[in-house]
């Protein structure tokens, strides 16, 4: 009996051991390590990082993190955040409020085998000036990995990616990093799922990234689009240098003068040059290729970079938006058709009183608006 409680101690206290720890950094913290409540939260988001054991989580509340210098085990260049842990390293509210903003010369983000990036704007990395004689990847340089070139092109079909090292990064906004040798906002060999990918650039190749494997992704207004990467369900225009110059593999991807591997060449219809939303309509709507892990809820990359479903409508959609149907985003809907019915499907008709009737709209539509009398 006394063996038997000795090793079922030894069994708890091994599994206690093994479970991850969470860590905070903001801005306002009171930078007490190891950083294990919001009230002693880092205000470094290094600090935190080299506080982890393996498999850690850092969340990162609001604000923009443009302070420190650290080296990495790769190359000479500094970097405002270097990930040697396998750990992840979170956004609280998304891209849109976390920002990690580089410097001159400094990359923003240097990422090791296992690590993850979730939710954030890397901006600002500039490699001008830098006295490594390969400074690649202002933006984010991730060297390790399984490097895609060993796999067959025509074979490789990355159906289980956690058997990969590669580093993740989901959900991020990867802009205005600049003066790369390779790779103006990202280099080597991390998996990018959901990412905006815009205004980056490089002086000799992938302006929007080289090397990498991209799901979902939209490269927008770099010096030029993805090199050496394989390519997934995503959205490559007005690339300065060429949308995909010297790719491995694209499949289900829109860009001009793609053929093959069920990519379009349409134009995907954004809602704007800075919103990278889909219109409806959009041909890039239910177009993309499944993935298992988009429809876990346990995994990061079943959301889109707006935090909504990656899957609306049984197929997923090209680019880092889904498209969310009217029913999927509305509690209601009232053309006014001839009728004050609800065409959401969610079945909230209205009931026209006394002193209310169909009239016409605006444009002369007759039945498409309702006139109220004012008097009951």
């Amino acid at each position: 009996m006394r063996k038997f409680t000795i090793a079922a101690l030894c069994m708890q206290v091994a599994i206690l051991s093994a479970v991850a720890t969470d860590r905070y950094v903001s801005l306002s913290g009171g930078n007490v390590a190891p950083y294990t409540s919001w009230a002693n939260a880092a205000t470094n988001i290094q600090w935190a990082i080299s506080a982890c054991s393996s498999g850690d989580v850092v969340w990162v509340t609001n604000g923009t993190y443009e302070s420190g210098e650290f080296s990495n085990p790769y190359d000479t260049v500094k970097c405002r955040v270097s990930i040697t842990n396998p750990v992840s390293v979170r956004s609280v509210n998304g891209a849109e409020y976390t920002v990690i903003k580089g410097g001159t010369p400094l990359r923003v983000v240097w990422m090791g085998s296992n690590s993850s990036l979730y939710g954030f704007t890397v901006c600002n990395g500039n490699l001008s000036g830098s006295s490594d004689p390969n400074p690649n990847g202002p933006g984010i340089e991730a060297p390790y990995g399984a490097w895609t070139k060993t796999f067959p092109v025509v074979d490789w079909y990355p159906t289980n990616l956690s058997a990969c090292p590669n580093p993740r990064v989901y959900d991020c906004i990867i802009k205005d990093n600049i003066n790369g040798k390779d790779g103006g906002a990202s280099h080597g060999f991390a998996f990018y799922h959901n990412c905006l990918i815009t205004g980056n650039s490089c002086s000799f190749g992938g302006g929007a990234g080289c090397a990498g494997v991209y799901f979902n992704c939209v490269a927008y207004n770099n010096s030029s689009g993805m090199r050496y990467g394989y390519i997934y369900n995503s959205i490559m225009r007005g690339n300065a240098g060429g949308d995909y110059p010297q790719p491995c593999l694209i499949s289900n991807s829109c860009s001009p003068g793609l053929t093959g591997n069920n990519n379009i060449t349409a134009d995907p219809l954004f809602v704007s040059s800075s919103d990278f939303r889909l219109q409806a309509g959009s041909p890039c709507i239910n177009k993309g290729i499944n993935f298992s892990w988009m429809s876990d809820p346990g995994d990061l990359g079943s959301k889109d970079l707006a935090g909504n479903p990656r899957i609306v409508n049984g197929v997923v959609d090209m680019g880092a938006y889904e498209f969310q149907s009217l029913t999927n985003t509305l509690l209601a809907y009232w053309p006014f058709n001839g009728n004050s019915n609800d065409e959401s499907g969610r079945g909230h008709n209205a009931v026209a009183y006394n002193g209310v009737s169909l009239t016409s709209d605006r444009f002369g539509n007759a039945n498409s608006a309702y006139y109220f009398d004012g008097i009951d």
